[in-house]
């Protein structure tokens, strides 16, 4: 049983997103050349998340607004079902792109463009090819690193913190699977009410609820135990991306930037409302989700847009993945829709001015859209 719980959730974290990722790449690979930049397993992974959490607010959002006693089955069968079909095409692409390019030779002639280098199988000989390309301070850099992350992933495993918000987020969680409804009781006294739009949008918990129906594992330990697992390598992900167009010839300083970023975490603790504290004992939490995955890919992807500045005058995928990223910050939280729109129109402004192009910041403004409907949906109910 235990192993049949740890298969699921190996399928519902890591296996789904992933060919979510592929899925959500695989929609421009052959119109934006730029795009072949991202076929790279942490990038995959990242995009596959953000498509993840936008399906889980289109889908859920909805539901939430709709229906009272059943709500939160059928949000679990649609976001489910979404989830799946999106991850399941996003695998047989990748299955089937890799077989045709081995009958055509075509991996052995570009393996980091290779979607066969994108299988599991593939992975650990060009990992350990890579590895023996390190000098030695590299080594010891990645080393370091490496054990940082570790003691960071061990330490919220067995020392997972408790805190106040726990009465209210995974009570929501835990009612809506034990009642099925969405939103709809008072965490401190039990009592029906009607929706609670401050939080009732902000499906997080309701996320991780699902992750709990779907493995049958307790809730709060999924918040507290398994969540804090994925989310916070995901970030080193994201962090290794960033790291990658800032020092796109220089191994070495991406691995000094790494760790002094992983440092930087570790002694942020200098309040209780730094993303660095919320990182490390609110993980399971939305807020911490925001500022340390959402607002960080948002600057991700505009790096992104500016190293391929001169492929291409269409950029279509970067602002697919910024309206994405505005829609999927309201799992996180109704303020995180705001800040994340407002950190799009901030830096499209600025790349719009620095490339004197003034409809640039007006095809910005389009990827806030799906936040500014979320807004519209907040303040009429």
């Amino acid at each position: 049983m235990i192993i049949l719980k740890v298969v699921l959730l190996i399928l519902m974290l890591l296996v789904l997103p992933y060919g979510a990722g592929l899925f959500l790449l695989f929609l421009f690979r052959k119109k934006e050349a730029s795009v072949k930049d991202l076929f790279r397993p942490s990038a995959v992974m990242i995009l596959g998340y953000v498509l993840v959490f936008s399906l889980l607010e289109v889908t859920g959002i909805p539901c939430v607004l709709t229906f009272v006693y059943d709500g939160y089955t059928i949000l679990a069968l649609f976001f489910g079902t979404a989830a799946f079909a999106a991850g399941a095409a996003g695998i047989l692409g990748a299955f089937s792109e890799a077989g045709h390019e081995r009958s055509a030779g075509l991996s052995a002639k570009d393996p980091s463009f290779g979607f066969s280098g994108l299988l599991p199988k593939k992975l650990p000989a060009r990992g350990k090819a890579a590895f023996l390309k390190f000098s030695g301070g590299e080594k010891l850099l990645l080393l370091l690193l490496l054990l940082l992350i570790g003691f960071q992933l061990f330490m919220s495993f067995y020392f997972s913190s408790n805190d106040v918000d726990d009465f209210y987020y995974n009570a929501q969680a835990l009612s809506a699977q034990e009642f099925g409804t969405l939103y709809r009781i008072d965490a401190g006294t039990g009592r029906t009410v009607p929706v609670d739009m401050r939080h009732g949008m902000a499906l997080f918990p309701i996320w991780e609820a699902v992750i709990s129906t779907v493995s049958g594992i307790h809730s709060v330990i999924i918040a507290h135990r398994v969540v804090p697992l994925i989310l916070i390598p995901l970030s080193y992900m994201l962090l290794y991306e960033i790291s990658l167009l800032l020092f796109p010839e220089n191994r070495e300083q991406r691995l000094l930037f790494l760790l002094f970023m992983n440092l930087w975490r570790l002694f942020g603790h200098v309040s209780l409302y730094t993303s660095e504290t919320f990182f490390y004992t609110r993980t399971w939490q939305g807020k911490s989700f925001a500022g340390n995955f959402i607002f960080p890919a948002i600057l991700w992807i505009f790096l992104w847009l500016y190293r391929n500045r001169e492929a291409s005058e269409k950029k279509a995928a970067g602002h697919v993945f910024l309206s994405l990223l505005v829609l999927a910050s309201g799992a996180a939280s109704s303020l995180a829709v705001l800040l994340s729109m407002m950190a799009v129109m901030i830096a499209g402004a600025l790349f719009a001015i620095w490339r004197k192009r003034i409809r640039e910041f007006m095809i910005f403004l389009s990827s806030c859209v799906p936040g500014l409907l979320y807004v519209m949906i907040y303040l009429v109910n």
